[in-house]
């Protein structure tokens, strides 16, 4: 694009509104962080704990002095005494000692106030640095509650609390209670101080492996009991293993409760977890039937009818070029009255309750080329929203071109994973990444990698699931070798544009940037493979029990993309999440998809995946239980512990409608599924007397299945071939669409 033509482009752009977009940090925000990295350093620590034992010694030097002093001395008389003669002291010995006495108690309830200053400070600092969440810990909050009112006690005149019996009583009682807190701070100073050695001392010495391995063995060596010795082989020999984040087992007992009262689908969950996550079951099931020697035949075999299904119209999607049309297409989409109005609920805090069905709508009724382009549209916006395409200089006509390309990649006849799926991930994306718990650990590359990365994680999706393509033996699964196959094909299918002089809009970016922005985008879409699920998530848990997160100055690059990863995936399974009606139309959508894989499988004579057989009675159970299952096993344990990392505002709007969700199944789950009608029903490819194999089908069986005669696709393999996990937003689509495509 020449300079003219960006200019234009630019002027266009002008009439639209940037709302939203904050700088990366306030002024405010930068002041806390740099006060909270003096507040943890080991030097405020070691002030802390020398102030503290200088206090500890003033402490019982006052309770000394307090028990000698038995009677109150008026200090009037202590004046009148003055220089006196050596035979009249002798006789006041007695009232000169308590002078003397009450002088030193002057002097030390002095420097006593000057410490409950220090203190006061101090808790002021920490409140200042940690806001709310200084009140989390209770036994810091009773620290606060004692000094303060102790100051407050130290500040009130003589003349208030003289005389008064229980005013003195309660201050006896607030001594004793500064002395506990004493010991407490100093033991918890220490504490701290001596951490912060240890990680100083790990960072400088080896790899932390080696390190805690050595600690270990050391630790067994002064072990007698045996079950200690024992315990402490397990942990060397998980460390040793690398299989520190692997969730290893489950048991269907636990799964069966999780299930609540529709506890029936337990076994289905015990097996999709076993075939999609790669856990093992503790209590085998039966279904553990041979894989057919289907030779590749499920994928294109199969002639997909989706829009014949009434529950599913085909998109309207414009035929028209948007390569080579005017890039500014984009640019008045944007603008119309129409998209504007739904976009802008995406800068309010009704973010999270986007009508990402009605933005659909609005986008088929725009002219072409936008029609019918609801990734490529909010994709785009979000990255002039929050100002990434300036800031990193990327040439504008090249990038719409290149985003119309990646929507036309989705395949327009699947129930679930197409480009409206893409923009609903988008969408989710974006709320995640400006909360500012998330937002001040990103630059402007990490927000146009997880941008990308949303508009692309599920690009050209056959509509069928990992587990499918593996046991077909699909081309795809033998190129990449079953390793996160469909993930892995959606990525090189979005890069492999860029080969393109016309679609390569990352020339503008250095070579490093290149690396980087390439290298977040492929371990992004990696991560919405459900078989990184658990690992993912307790690498994050381990790193949030560390605080690993509390400093965006020292968090590595690695522990960024972590943060960004799981912003996807949760992005991606969150449909279950989202208000009723979307989130009921997405499961609705999500268990289409999930039969029409069924329906393959029954044809080739396999055994049909789990939730996925339409035949089986009553299908309503099968729905409900799949919904339940996925929220309370998948959902939700990962959702809770994002969340809670995001801040309240995410809590309040995610978990709070996921739960409304999840009763909504539980109580009324069979009126949901009435309502949709009979679209599960309705054959998607498999003919309607097909029946479902028998568990135990061997390979011999799969090849009299009939496979040859079925017709070919009427879309290319290559064309539909998307995003494995499109685990999206709303009770329903999450936990079907993860099922289907993640399991």
């Amino acid at each position: 694009m020449s300079r003219n033509e960006g200019s234009t482009a630019e002027a266009s752009l002008g009439s639209m509104e940037v709302i939203g977009y904050q700088p990366e940090y306030s002024a405010v925000a930068a002041a806390r962080r740099k006060l909270l990295n003096i507040i943890d350093s080991l030097w405020f620590e070691a002030f802390i704990i020398l102030i503290v034992i200088v206090y500890a010694v003033i402490m019982v030097i006052d309770m000394t002095l307090s028990s000698t002093s038995t009677n109150d001395v008026d200090p009037i008389e202590c004046r009148a005494l003055g220089p006196t003669p050596a035979h009249v002291l002798q006789r006041n010995v007695s009232m000169r000692i308590h002078c003397d006495v009450g002088d030193r108690r002057d002097a030390l309830y002095y420097l006593d106030l000057v410490f409950l200053v220090i203190f006061i400070a101090e808790i002021i600092l920490r409140l200042v640095a940690y806001g709310i969440s200084f009140f989390y810990d209770t036994i810091q909050s009773v620290d606060a509650f004692v000094v303060t009112v102790a100051f407050i006690a130290a500040l009130l005149p003589a003349e208030a609390t003289a005389g008064a019996a229980s005013m003195v009583n309660i201050l006896r009682l607030i001594r004793i209670m500064r002395i506990a807190v004493v010991v407490n701070r100093l033991q918890r100073s220490r504490d701290a101080a001596a951490m912060r050695r240890k990680r100083a001392m790990y960072r400088r010495q080896g790899q932390p492996v080696e390190k805690v391995l050595a600690f270990l063995t050391d630790l067994r060596s002064r072990q007698k009991a045996a079950k200690d010795q024992f315990n402490i082989d397990w942990m060397m020999e998980v460390l040793a293993s690398e299989e520190l984040y692997n969730v290893a087992e489950f048991d269907e007992e636990t799964l069966s409760k999780m299930q609540g009262a529709q506890g029936g689908g337990a076994n289905d969950m015990s097996r999709y977890l076993s075939s999609e996550t790669g856990l093992a079951k503790r209590k085998q099931v039966a279904e553990d039937a041979e894989d057919g020697d289907a030779e590749g035949q499920g994928l294109e075999s199969f002639a997909r009818t989706g829009s014949d299904s009434p529950s599913m119209k085909a998109r309207k999607v414009s035929d028209a070029n948007a390569t080579g049309v005017s890039d500014l297409w984009v640019s008045e989409a944007i603008t119309t009255p129409s998209i504007d109005k739904h976009l802008r609920i995406l800068t309010t805090p009704m973010a999270w309750s986007f009508d990402i069905f009605g933005f659909d709508k609005e986008c088929a009724l725009l002219p072409d080329p936008a029609a019918g382009r609801p990734a490529a549209v909010l994709s785009y916006y979000l990255l002039e929203q929050h100002g990434v395409i300036d800031a990193m200089s990327i040439e504008r006509t090249k990038l719409v071109a290149w985003l119309a390309k990646v929507d036309e990649g989705y395949e327009r006849t699947n129930a679930y994973h197409d480009a409206l799926h893409a923009a609903d991930v988008c969408a989710n994306v974006d709320y995640f990444i400006r909360q500012p718990n998330l937002a001040r650990h990103l630059t402007q590359l990490d927000r146009l990698a997880i941008i990308v990365a949303a508009g692309i994680h599920d690009m050209a999706h056959p509509g069928f699931n990992n587990t499918f393509l593996e046991s077909t033996r699909h081309e795809l699964a033998i190129t990449y070798n079953d390793v996160s196959v469909l993930e892995n094909h959606h990525i090189a299918s979005a890069f492999k544009l860029l080969k393109s002089k016309e679609l390569d809009w990352t020339k503008s970016l250095t070579l490093d940037d290149w690396k980087d922005f390439r290298e977040t985008v492929i371990q992004l879409v990696l991560g919405t493979d459900m078989r990184a699920h658990f690992e993912h998530l307790t690498k994050f848990k381990s790193k949030l029990a560390g605080d690993g997160f509390s400093d965006p100055t020292r968090v590595e690059r690695k522990d960024t993309r972590l943060l960004l990863t799981l912003a996807l995936h949760a992005a991606d399974i969150a449909n279950p999440a989202k208000p009723q009606g979307i989130a009921t139309e997405w499961a609705k959508r999500s268990m289409e998809e999930f039969f029409r894989q069924g329906d393959r499988e029954a044809e080739l004579k396999q055994p049909v995946s789990p939730f996925m057989d339409r035949s089986k009675v009553p299908l309503a159970a099968t729905i409900v239980n799949c919904q339940i299952g996925f929220i309370n096993v998948l959902v939700r344990p990962l959702l809770a512990e994002w969340t809670n990392f995001l801040g309240s505002d995410a809590e309040r709007d995610v978990i709070v409608t996921l739960e409304a969700t999840l009763r909504l199944w539980e109580t009324s789950g069979a009126k949901v599924i009435d309502s949709w009608g009979d679209f599960a029903t309705l054959k998607g490819a498999a003919p309607s007397e097909a029946p479902s194999v028998p568990p135990v089908a061997k390979a011999k069986d799969a090849k009299k299945g009939g496979a040859k005669e079925v017709s070919k696709p009427a879309v290319a393999p290559n064309h539909s071939l998307r995003a494995e996990n499109a685990q999206h937003q709303g009770a329903v689509s999450d936990k079907t669409r993860n099922m289907q495509q993640r399991v």
